[in-house]
């Protein structure tokens, strides 16, 4: 029987490695780049009650995690700009359940 924490980490807890070889790294950057493209895809053809569908009790919608990848991805861009240019860089976190109830969460994916 599936449970809450079965549904909220579908693909389990992220651990951090203590190293990563180059392959990773670069298999990594791939991912990145080819997120873009991957995700337009499989959103292209959903119905507005599938953007509002919620995948768990509690849980954000469709287009929510949509617009949450968007901010992630930006908001990391930033933090690596942080400690490339900062000898002491202070990274600021956000709030992403109070983001994600925002008015633009809510405009098209």
């Amino acid at each position: 029987m599936m449970n809450l924490n079965d549904l909220k980490y579908s693909i389990g807890k992220f651990v951090m490695p203590k190293s990563l070889a180059m392959y990773e790294i670069k298999e990594g950057l791939e991912a990145l780049a080819s997120f873009p493209e991957k995700l337009k895809a499989l959103v292209k053809s959903i119905t507005v009650e599938q953007e509002n569908w919620l995948y768990r009790p509690d849980g954000w919608s469709i287009k929510q995690v949509i617009h949450h990848c968007a901010d992630s991805h930006m908001q990391s861009f930033t933090r690596f700009r942080w400690v490339l240019t900062e000898s002491t860089p202070t990274i600021k976190t956000y709030h992403e359940a109070l983001w994600a109830q925002m008015s633009d969460y809510q405009g098209p994916i």
